[in-house]
């Protein structure tokens, strides 16, 4: 048995340094991230991951779950299972941009590692916009409202080519759905106030059976009593450790779960 890969997060997220009017302040969402066809995209597991993911102010807290490889024999051969397993519990704060992984949800737990990330691109997030507002109009294309399970979406549409293989994303906006501090895309949230990004399509040009489907569902406008407990907790942390404060790179190579994994 063993762990195939690591998945930090497969989306981006797209997030804001400081509350504006009209976000909600704290809360609870679930990614989505599935394919419709995994043989398209040269993947060999199946199945939905769902990352947890809590929020008060400007502290996030990130479940992150890895693929699990189970290979096994019986009478018919080689059984092959492949599930997403808990990896870590990633806590940071947007005003400093300092992270502490944890591998327990508890306002006892203690952090495994101390790092700091910097205001950029990086470990599957950006914390600012990442293009202007012509810029945004030009890159995407408005396409006919679409309908999903009886609820209106806007819907864009943008081509994007990555080492000579071409995709479409395809973006549903909801206008019901409240502001928070996680975007799916921020850059289309900020041209279109009025709206979110609920879901994103991934859709590989040459292989259009195969769609890849990213989508946020909100669990809870605020945080349960123990949730609290363990934010305000580790916020308490993340300002009083005396662990060393290093690079993203650096704590990916040096602490975390997957050293028990590692060849």
């Amino acid at each position: 048995m063993r762990l195939q890969h690591f998945i930090s997060l497969l989306f981006c997220f797209f997030l804001l340094s400081c509350n504006s009017k009209g976000q909600l302040k704290s809360g609870t969402f679930v990614h989505r991230e599935y394919f419709t066809d995994t043989t398209a995209w040269g993947i060999d597991y199946a199945g939905v991951m769902e990352n947890k993911i809590w929020f008060r102010d400007s502290l996030i807290i990130v479940e992150m779950k890895a693929i699990y490889d189970s290979t096994s024999f019986n009478d018919t051969g080689v059984y092959r299972v492949q599930d997403f397993l808990f990896f870590k519990y990633v806590f940071f704060d947007l005003k400093t941009m300092k992270c502490q992984d944890y591998l327990t949800f508890s306002d006892s737990a203690k952090p495994i590692c101390h790092y700091i990330l910097p205001k950029s691109s990086t470990f599957f997030w950006s914390f600012f916009p990442l293009e202007s507002r012509d810029e945004i109009r030009d890159r995407y294309r408005e396409v006919p409202d679409t309908v999903l399970d009886n609820v209106v979406y806007k819907k864009l549409t943008r081509t994007f080519q990555e080492r000579g293989n071409s995709f479409e994303f395809v973006y549903y906006l909801d206008k019901n759905k409240p502001q928070t501090i996680l975007h799916l895309n921020r850059d289309l949230e900020d041209l279109y106030h009025e709206y979110s990004v609920f879901r994103y399509d991934v859709i590989p040009l040459r292989r259009v059976s195969s769609i890849k489907i990213s989508e946020m569902k909100m669990l809870s406008k605020e945080l349960n009593e123990n949730e609290e407990k363990v934010m305000r907790a580790w916020e308490r942390n993340l300002k009083t450790t005396k662990m060393p404060l290093i690079t993203y790179n650096e704590s990916s190579k040096t602490c975390g779960a997957d050293m028990r994994y590692r060849k």
